[in-house]
């Protein structure tokens, strides 16, 4: 397999090293204990609140939806077997991350890739922004045109109420890709504040501006990337994004509300979703996704204490201000495939997830894949699912600690 394709995840942390000593498990526990004293995750309920509000209490049990009846309080998604051979596979490209619009009787997916045949680890320099079409919501898609130049990174689609496509991203700003038809140069380091792009065609042409917040607190206080916005039907927009404390390197997910998808956005809540600890010296979710059901606001992410290996987190508000997040990794780190393989995956990141019409139904689950060593990774893969009142809902994986048969 060809060189050129390697994973972001070598750069933000090498898997498998516990911070300070911690494992994985010890962390899952710690987070149980925050939890244990709230009725939430007791084991009966009250209310769907006590269902992570993915299900109905009833008689004290909680009726789970299809797609999160993994677990007695609704809180870790029954995933089906992955398909392989669906998604967005560029044999000389690589990729990460993306989502996916329906527009003139088309799948449009909007992901990151590399240009200049360089590798994923060269996100910093070379990434941008393609769209890549289907007639299936899981592909596979091929690609169509570049829509921002590098730099720009982690896009995630939408449509407006009024018809507009709106493209969240970080990035934004000119760089200069380095090229790698020979020997490939590890490069990061362009500034990745949060943009946004819109337009009334899924084709373009797009303008563009940069995202501002109006009242950054103590501690998500700048460093904001990795944007996931939820349009009320009146056009404002809830948005989910990642900051950081002054001086350090904890990644942090925030809420924030615009009247409109340029801003200026003012954050709900001055805390994060997840508190922060002290043994979380990578601080605690990244990659939000967000959105509204008819019970309250969700949000996946992907975990960073004590390291980001086998994290999966998921948190639930009524208000999209005070959250609870569940003690439990939100989906399994063991797949199994449509061949009938299993694959174990080391991390998931850039979790999203595509809805069908008035986002009654999920349509698919949707993330990076990467291998390990001596590999190939950021193809991202997809899989359909059915809706969620009716179906399990279906992920695609990334990071196997051994090479699958593509």
């Amino acid at each position: 397999m060809p060189r050129h394709v390697q994973l972001l995840a070598v750069v933000l942390l090498v898997a498998g090293t516990p911070a300070c000593g911690r494992s994985s498990e010890a962390s899952r526990a710690a987070r149980a204990a925050q939890t244990a004293r709230s009725p939430v995750f007791g084991g009966t309920c009250a209310s769907q609140l006590d269902c992570s509000l993915n299900g109905d209490c009833v008689g004290g049990r909680c009726h789970c939806d299809a797609a999160w009846a993994a677990a007695p309080q609704c809180d870790v998604l029954a995933i089906e077997p992955m398909d392989v051979s669906t998604g967005y596979h560029n044999a000389t490209y690589a990729s990460w991350g993306g989502n996916v619009v329906f527009a003139d009787g088309l799948y449009h997916l909007f992901v990151a890739q590399m240009e200049l045949h360089c590798p994923l680890h060269n996100w910093g320099s070379n990434s941008a922004i393609i769209r890549a079409t289907s007639t299936k919501p899981n592909g596979p898609f091929v690609y169509q045109q570049t829509i921002v130049a590098p730099f720009a990174h982690n896009p995630t689609i939408r449509q407006a109420p009024d018809g507009t496509f709106v493209l969240f991203f970080i990035g934004g700003a000119p760089s200069t890709p380095v090229n790698c038809s020979g020997n490939s140069t590890f490069s990061v380091g362009v500034s990745s504040s949060i943009a946004v792009a819109w337009a009334s065609s899924v084709t373009g042409p797009w303008q563009q501006a940069r995202v501002n917040f109006t009242n950054p607190s103590a501690i998500l206080a700048g460093g904001f990337t990795n944007p996931s916005p939820h349009f009320l039907p009146n056009g404002t927009v809830v948005l989910a994004f990642q900051a950081q404390p002054p001086g350090k390197g904890w990644e942090l997910v925030g809420i924030a509300t615009a009247d409109s998808f340029q801003g200026p956005y003012v954050l709900n809540s001055g805390e994060p979703v997840t508190p922060e600890a002290w043994w979380c010296v990578a601080g605690q979710d990244e990659d939000p996704f967000l959105w509204r059901s008819h019970r309250g606001w969700h949000v996946l992410m992907h975990g960073m204490c004590p390291t980001g290996v086998l994290q999966a987190h998921y948190a639930f508000s009524t208000d999209a201000i005070h959250w609870t997040t569940s003690p439990r990794e939100t989906y399994p780190y063991l797949v199994q495939t449509t061949s009938g393989k299993a694959e174990t995956f080391a991390r998931v990141e850039r979790p999203q997830l595509v809805f069908g019409k008035a986002n009654k139904g999920w349509v698919a689950c949707l993330t990076g894949q990467r291998r390990e060593k001596g590999g190939v990774s950021g193809n991202l893969v997809i899989r359909q699912a059915e809706p969620v009142s009716t179906a399990k809902t279906s992920c695609s994986r990334q990071a196997p600690r051994r090479r699958p048969s593509l």
